[in-house]
């Protein structure tokens, strides 16, 4: 993991595949400080990490399955550069990896303006459905009922009545 950390760049999101371990830490607190003063983006751990506090505090983004006491063994090996499994996605060094608390997506950037366009029309139609949001109603139920109808769904409860 340390030789990773060096291997990095400003502006780089470290992908660290720990395949889901939660007994051990991957990092914690001092090595979070070096990531940051690095300037790295942000790390993704498919494992767990110790120091969540000083974490934290250092402000550098840390998306980690979990939180354990031990550490980890410092002379662990592994590859640096390489495609990694993380929470069951596939991650290439390149990809474009963006988080919030809601969680993670990672992008090819070949992908990235037509994910782009898609993002910006779903924005569009979700700011276009205030009104009906405000009066209490489902936005888009008559397409949502007619496609169902269109796939044969068979409403249980009789027909769908809807207001």
């Amino acid at each position: 993991m340390k030789l990773a950390v060096d291997a990095a760049t400003t502006g780089d999101v470290l992908v660290l595949a720990a395949r889901g371990a939660s007994h051990y830490a991957v990092f914690g607190g001092y090595i979070s400080l070096a990531m940051r003063n690095r300037g790295l983006a942000g790390v993704v751990v498919d494992g767990a990490v110790r120091d969540r506090d000083e974490i934290q505090s250092a402000g550098l983004p840390v998306f980690a399955r979990g939180v354990a006491t031990a550490a980890c063994v410092p002379e662990a090996v592994g590859e640096i550069n390489v495609p990694v499994a993380c929470g069951g996605v596939v991650v290439r060094p390149g990809d474009i990896v963006i988080g919030d608390r809601n969680g993670l997506v990672v992008v090819n950037p070949a992908d990235a303006a037509e994910i782009l366009a898609k993002l910006e029309d779903l924005v569009a139609r979700h700011n276009s459905w205030g009104g009906d949001i405000a009066q209490g109603n489902v936005p888009g139920i008559e397409e949502t009922v007619a496609r169902a109808h269109e796939l044969r769904v068979e409403f249980i409860a009789g027909e769908y009545g809807g207001r």
